[in-house]
């Protein structure tokens, strides 16, 4: 695990982020200065757009089929890609993920990704656990 993904297991530990599953972060409150909360990979795009200053946060809406706001997310904008529900590729590589989702293996032909076990209900303390255990695959080679 290299020294930016300490940063983040230490940010998931330290009770700084409220949990959100489904999308990236979202606002309580259209109106307050940040998200207020984070899935996993939002949490590692907002500590990336922390120790680089690159990447900005862009408000979307999800409608019902009539036409009713249902969901209120934010996405995150790295050069030309824009996404709500992974990290973009200079994100996972500077945390050093093998894969945008955080994918690992578990046992004999078992496999999950930290953006699951989030949306699955892990708590961030959870997730920061499994990356500190540095399953198979999660990492590429440390630093």
């Amino acid at each position: 695990m290299n020294t930016n993904a300490e940063l983040l297991a230490d940010a998931l530990e330290s009770g700084d982020y409220k949990q959100n599953q489904g999308g990236l972060c979202r606002y309580d409150n259209r109106n307050d200065e940040r998200p207020s909360c984070f899935c996993f990979a939002g949490v590692a795009c907002d500590i990336y757009q922390q120790q680089t200053g690159k990447g900005e946060w862009h408000y979307s809406y999800e409608y019902d089929y009539m036409g009713s706001i249902i969901k209120n997310r934010l996405c995150f904008a790295l050069d030309d890609f824009v996404t709500s529900v992974e990290m973009p590729r200079a994100v996972h590589e500077f945390f050093g993920f093998s894969t945008a989702s955080a994918n690992y293996s578990h046992g004999p032909a078992g496999h999950s990704s930290l953006i699951c076990d989030n949306d699955d209900g892990q708590t961030f303390k959870e997730i920061a656990a499994t990356m500190r255990q540095e399953p198979t695959d999660l990492f590429t080679e440390s630093d």
